[in-house]
């Protein structure tokens, strides 16, 4: 058996060991192209994507790992209508009411919104195949994290590509994470976020404290699995009653 047969098998190994990675019900493609290993599938959940990839990185390194894993989506809708979808989200949302907004469908232009005022940042958007990229330059991590969480909620996406750049550097990502995390969960109309405690540490996400009912508390781990950045979650989060 060479390296690479041995790497592969000892992917397919870990996968196959991980709770929350289902090879059973979604099946995961892993072999070498080239020199890189591919992942390439579709999975349940964000947080099967994730860990997939973090699995996979160990035994090749992240620079030599190519991402094809797609998330199956809530409900399977047509590219143009999924652009309309992200358009209002972005374009909804008060943080980026001074950013420059362009949205294209599979190459073509769609919508498009300029700021009034000076723009202080501005995002492309591109949608393919239930694929959203995201591109252009925003002013920090947290509006990069929420852009990427408002696109995430939208019913069809199968992927979010984060490709905005930040004009002020990530300093504290401990610290900056966590008040993402929060402003996160503040907006999620389906979970109670006053009676939830979060943290973020060496990018894995921490939620404490309680909330009403088994579909609230998955819901706050998928927004906190939702983050840029976050590699890992711990849900101890108590259901009341």
């Amino acid at each position: 058996m060479d390296s690479r047969d041995r790497i592969i098998k000892d992917v397919v190994s870990a996968l196959e060991q991980e709770r929350r990675i289902d090879l059973h019900r979604h099946p995961i493609e892993v072999d070498f192209r080239g020199k890189k290993l591919v992942l390439a599938g579709e999975v349940e959940s964000v947080a099967a994507k994730k860990l997939a990839l973090e699995y996979a990185a160990a035994f090749v390194g992240g620079g030599a790992l190519e991402d094809r894993l797609l998330v199956r989506p809530g409900e399977a809708i047509e590219d143009g209508a999924l652009g309309d979808l992200v358009y209002a989200a972005l374009s909804g949302e008060s943080a980026f009411n001074d950013f420059d907004l362009y949205v294209r469908v599979q190459g073509a232009d769609k919508e498009f919104r300029s700021s009034p005022r000076n723009a202080t940042g501005r995002m492309e958007v591109e949608v393919s195949r239930g694929v959203v990229t995201l591109s252009g330059t925003v002013e920090s991590y947290t509006h990069k994290a929420l852009a990427g969480v408002l696109v995430w909620w939208r019913r069809g996406t199968r992927d979010v590509v984060n490709n905005l750049s930040v004009t002020h550097p990530l300093d504290d990502p401990d610290g900056e994470m966590t008040d993402a995390l929060r402003m996160v969960l503040e907006k999620d109309r389906f979970v109670q976020e006053a009676q939830v405690r979060v943290h973020c540490r060496d990018f894995t996400a921490v939620l404490d404290g309680a909330v009403r009912s088994d579909l609230e508390k998955e819901l706050a781990e998928a927004d906190a699995w939702y983050l840029l950045g976050v590699t890992d979650v711990e849900n101890r989060l108590k259901v009341l009653g």
